[in-house]
């Protein structure tokens, strides 16, 4: 906690001043149940440092008969620091698992209605009736399909329900996609600009 054995000897460290008001509660029923019953069950709780930071602890007490005639109190003191940064990082774990799964079923779903409209795009697109007109439309959909069906390998690759295959890219032709995929969904209130950087300027 960061006070000298000499610190605490001379009585200067006080239980009051080193527990936070939210956990007074709990010492004083741990209290009453050790005058009451000889014993205080471990509880949690935290201390300040000397440097006001925080520590969490796992505190237990007990009395003993003293040579004098009286009590004594034996208590232990365990830093938890280490066992609740595992348990945060459990539950991040946890939560990453739970978005895995979850992002990896919306992706097959999604990914079942693109090949219906990457399909009827192809279908378009292999008619010789078709005008010019709509057949762009029909290649700008099909572009728009093929760049959901990205997002949704992506989602996939989160979920570690399929196998990662890196491959070279150019940066500069997926930046631009991105882009144009960007302002149709951010709306009109927001700017959107990218900057290219020449590599000697880097």
């Amino acid at each position: 906690m960061g006070y000298t054995s000499e610190e605490v000897v001379s009585g200067k460290v006080r239980w009051d001043a080193i527990t936070p008001p939210e956990y007074r509660d709990t010492d004083r029923r741990a209290t009453e149940q050790l005058n009451s019953t000889g014993v205080a069950s471990p509880w949690e709780k935290e201390f300040f440092r000397k440097d006001g930071s925080q520590v969490p602890i796992l505190i237990g007490a007990t009395t003993l008969a003293a040579e004098s005639g009286g009590a004594e109190g034996v208590f232990f003191i365990l830093d938890l620091s280490e066992r609740k940064q595992l348990e945060e990082q459990l539950r991040q774990a946890q939560k990453m698992e739970a978005i895995g799964l979850l992002s990896g079923g919306i992706a097959h779903d999604f990914n079942n209605l693109l090949s219906v409209i990457l399909g009827y795009c192809e279908v378009l697109l292999d008619r010789t009736d078709v005008d010019g007109q709509t057949r762009h439309q029909c290649e700008e959909i099909k572009k728009a399909g093929e760049r959901a069906a990205t997002l949704t390998r992506q989602l996939l690759a989160f979920s570690h329900q399929q196998v990662l295959e890196p491959r070279v890219l150019n940066l500069n032709t997926v930046v631009a996609e991105t882009k144009k995929m960007l302002q149709r969904l951010i709306g009109e209130d927001i700017d959107l600009q990218t900057l290219w950087i020449p590599r000697w300027a880097r």
